[in-house]
């Protein structure tokens, strides 16, 4: 089972905004809907030979984990953007930019847009959660 942790800060000079952005970044529908969007990002850059592993992403408001009894080792095997030729069980013919470590690989190329989603993410839920 692959993991990583990432984490960013937001500070306010305002407690009031602080409370609220505080309430939507601990707020469960916010945190699934980062984490899908996250999986959804991450996905062309996970190894896919008959889709087991890609298709086996548990998404909670806490995680997003890959359950098949190899991910642990798919995700480790290499370092990133590694020669995947020869390698049993890993082919890039289905998924071009799969590689190991990758939510990584992911930021590296995809990072600005992935902060966009969050933002996009954050507006959603404020103004759910408190209009305007």
């Amino acid at each position: 089972m692959a993991s990583a942790t990432i984490q960013f800060e937001v500070i306010f000079n305002d407690k009031a905004i602080q409370d609220k952005f505080q309430h939507v970044f601990s707020d469960d529908s916010f945190r699934l809907a980062l984490h899908n969007r996250l999986a959804q990002r991450c996905d062309k850059y996970v190894p896919f030979l008959e889709g087991d592993l890609s298709q086996t992403a548990e998404i909670t408001p806490e995680y997003v984990r890959y359950h098949t009894p190899y991910a642990h080792r798919q995700y480790y095997l290499h370092d990133m953007w590694a020669d995947l030729n020869g390698e049993t069980n890993r082919t890039r013919e289905r998924h071009p930019l799969a590689t190991s470590y990758w939510d990584q690989a992911m930021f590296q190329l995809e990072g600005d847009a992935f902060m966009d989603d969050v933002k996009d993410l954050i507006v959603w839920r404020y103004k759910q959660l408190y209009g305007n």
